[in-house]
């Protein structure tokens, strides 16, 4: 579950607007501290936020090892983690997709690749909005509706063993990403595998994975909030 209770400032309520805030949390959970890297806790985690302008990083952190603040001087004080605590949530399944008129089965990958931070971008009519990382675009994703599936993207690379599904970035930040294979539907999703010589990498911060349903799921494909791609087998 997203995080319920946070420690702001009134700058933070000001920049982001109460429905701003609410709109910023639901993609933020309390996992582990992003300046000492240890477990959040029960306490309310403190929001940090680092202004770049037109976009910026927020962040969760307990409030004795950075302050809730609205960071917009340009500096960053104190120890940061530069995403070296951050946590993801991956988790394999199998997805029907309408082709020619036929179902056609895609094992698929589903990744939310920041659970206690996330970067934030004005939209059209100054609101912030929760975005994912351009780089995850740069690597080939695209939009639901414009996924090419019979075409592997270029930035993104597969492995699989019996026991667990893999993907890597292959640009910065070279990040890796990879879900178990495990319990009843492992052997049917390891064979859809193997039969598409692929995976579909569907990434969103708007993911709870810690028990996704069908429900979920296709809302969040829905909504339109992901990028995704056919990624073929390493060599």
């Amino acid at each position: 579950m997203a995080v319920q209770e946070l420690k702001l400032t009134e700058k933070i309520v000001d920049k982001l607007g109460e429905e701003g805030v609410r709109r910023v949390t639901a993609y933020l959970w309390a996992r582990d501290c992003q300046t000492c890297g240890k477990a959040l806790g029960s306490k309310p985690p403190a929001l940090y936020v680092i202004d770049m302008h037109n976009y910026a990083f927020v962040e969760l952190n307990h409030e004795k090892c950075r302050a809730p603040d609205w960071n917009d001087s340009g500096l960053v004080t104190g120890k940061s983690s530069s995403h070296a605590h951050l946590t993801y949530e991956a988790s394999s399944a199998i997805l029907p997709f309408s082709h020619n008129g036929s179902v056609d089965l895609r094992p698929a990958l589903l990744v939310n690749p920041g659970l206690e931070a996330v970067m934030i971008q004005l939209d059209d009519q100054g609101n912030w909005q929760v975005e994912l990382g351009s780089y995850f675009e740069h690597a080939g994703l695209r939009p639901v509706g414009q996924i090419p599936m019979n075409s592997p993207v270029e930035g993104v690379s597969a492995t699989l063993t019996r026991f667990q599904i893999e993907v890597a970035l292959r640009n910065p930040p070279f990040s890796i990403y990879s879900a178990p294979l495990g319990g009843p539907s492992g052997a049917k999703i390891y064979t859809q595998h193997k039969n598409k010589q692929g995976v579909l990498l569907l990434v969103s911060h708007a993911f709870d994975l810690a028990n996704p349903t069908p429900k979920h799921i296709s809302a969040v494909i829905a909504s339109g909030r992901l990028r995704g791609g056919w990624v073929g087998f390493a060599s």
